[in-house]
């Protein structure tokens, strides 16, 4: 009934117009004697019907065939023509779903990097879960090492007494962080396990911090030009948060130095495991060194 509506009254009278045209036409045809002319007429006039019954059935549809999916698909392609030019601005080249990391790419990425792995987040357990990741992860470190990377790792402290959770009400007022101590530990540990089978002078490259005076709000890997950001978004787990892979692009500042800048001001004011800290979890990095072995 919406689609009938949409007829107005000029559009019936061209309608009637027409079918008095194509019935003139099909007269024509029926009265000439020359067939070429009357089949003429026959193919005008079912033209004209057909033109008539097609532009009735849009009228009831609401519109021309497709019409609005073509003006959806040229929004679209709009769009993703200034998402593509957006991104390049600011460095984006990926947005992906959540995960808990490390994704093959990162893995990639570590076994290739040169200079800078940066690695920021509330736990950073997913880097030696198991006994066969955390030698795997050993072993890329101590390749990456000796050409010269560097490595900063950055995670929460984890507060064993609720007196101590007061003093950062922000940092652990949500389910995640509250359920999350035990993962901050076993990944603070494991870190340390990792940092105790490097060499003397390869474990000032291997720099472990942990914050306690502020909140971040992301998990960073940044293996040299390349960073994986995952925002926790409403405090939503990592596993849920969109990632982005960003590049370093020279001139266009964009995306990369703003988390850079962020973890730079994080780590340089983050202190190393105080002695209270090494103390609390001095047994279960001696356990994680052992499977090192």
């Amino acid at each position: 009934m919406a689609g009938l509506k949409r007829i107005t009254g000029l559009r019936a009278l061209v309608y009637l117009l027409l079918c008095a045209l194509s019935a003139l036409l099909l007269l024509l045809a029926w009265k000439n004697d020359h067939l070429d002319v009357a089949n003429a007429a026959i193919g005008v006039a079912c033209s004209i019907v057909t033109v008539i019954v097609v532009d009735l059935l849009w009228g009831i549809a609401g519109g021309a065939p497709l019409e609005t999916e073509i003006k959806a698909t040229t929004e679209r392609l709009v769009l993703a023509s200034e998402l593509l030019a957006t991104a390049q601005e600011v460095g984006l080249k990926r947005v992906y779903g959540g995960g808990r990391g490390p994704s093959e790419a990162d893995l990639e990425r570590h076994r290739t990097v040169t200079r800078n792995v940066d690695l920021c987040a509330r736990a950073l357990r997913y880097w030696t879960e198991d006994a066969s990741s955390s030698r795997a992860f050993l072993a890329q470190v101590r390749t990456n090492i000796k050409r010269g990377v560097q490595y900063r790792l950055l995670v929460y402290r984890p507060y064993f007494q609720p007196a101590e959770r007061e003093r950062t009400p922000f940092a652990l007022s949500s389910r995640p962080a509250q359920l999350g101590v035990q993962n901050t530990i076993e990944g603070l540990a494991g870190l340390l396990a990792i940092r105790s089978k490097l060499a003397a002078d390869d474990q000032g490259k291997f720099a472990v911090k942990v914050c306690t005076d502020f909140a971040f709000s992301v998990k960073i890997s940044r293996f040299d030009d390349v960073m994986t950001v995952a925002p926790y978004v409403n405090d939503a787990v990592v596993q849920t948060s969109p990632q982005f892979v960003i590049s370093n692009i020279v001139g266009a500042g964009g995306l990369f130095g703003f988390y850079l800048e962020e973890f730079e001001m994080l780590f340089n004011d983050s202190p190393a495991p105080d002695d209270e800290l090494l103390e609390a979890i001095g047994g279960r990095v001696a356990d994680l060194a052992k499977r090192l072995n």
